[in-house]
């Protein structure tokens, strides 16, 4: 008897969750809801900003940082104290285990981007020692994926770095440089094969 109980509960548990997810589907087919699966953290400092769009759909164990860090940044002009922000345009879908890390530098993702699995998007990577013995971070300049840019399984964008419109980048690819629009980029470090 009580072993019918607990089946009936889960199935009841189970027609819930079904309805749910139904409900989100449904939701993001009429493209005005964006989903965040529960399991990514988005972390987002004071100074900072993340702004995303409708039509947006974000997988599950993602860790997206927006993160001033330290009280002063500086980049190769020399200029101090920069907001990080995050833009995600429409009908962008980030797919599972991503890292995105955005550091005193404004990173755009364009309408219609595709970021496969474990993609590192890192707009700043080390940090400079100065004359009086603090840390800095070292920043090299805004960041865009151009749109419906496709990021391959396992590629990583260093900092500032840019991709155009309509760009593919090959799984397990180290973006070092800009790519031009509708190109495609394989290797490590990623060079441009072919037009799209």
């Amino acid at each position: 008897m009580i072993a019918r109980y607990y089946i009936l509960q889960c199935l009841r548990l189970v027609r819930s969750i079904h309805k749910d997810i139904l409900m989100q589907a449904r939701m993001l087919n009429k493209s005005a809801f964006s989903y965040i699966h529960p399991s990514t953290r988005i972390y987002v400092s004071q100074e900072s900003l993340i702004e995303i769009n409708k039509s947006v759909q974000i997988g599950r164990n993602n860790l997206i940082v927006v993160d001033n860090n330290e009280k002063e940044l500086k980049n190769d002009k020399g200029k101090d104290k920069r907001k990080s922000r995050l833009l995600i345009h429409e009908g962008v879908v980030i797919n599972e285990d991503n890292n995105i890390r955005v550091t005193g530098v404004t990173l755009t993702i364009e309408e219609g981007v595709r970021i496969s699995q474990n993609v590192n998007i890192i707009c700043s990577n080390y940090m400079d020692t100065t004359a009086e013995g603090y840390m800095k971070w070292v920043i090299k300049g805004d960041m865009t994926i151009g749109a419906y840019s496709l990021l391959g399984a396992g590629c990583s964008i260093l900092p500032g770095v840019s991709i155009g419109k309509n760009v593919t980048v090959g799984a397990g690819a180290v973006v070092t440089r800009s790519m031009p629009d509708d190109s495609v980029c394989v290797g490590n470090p990623a060079r441009r094969i072919r037009g799209r």
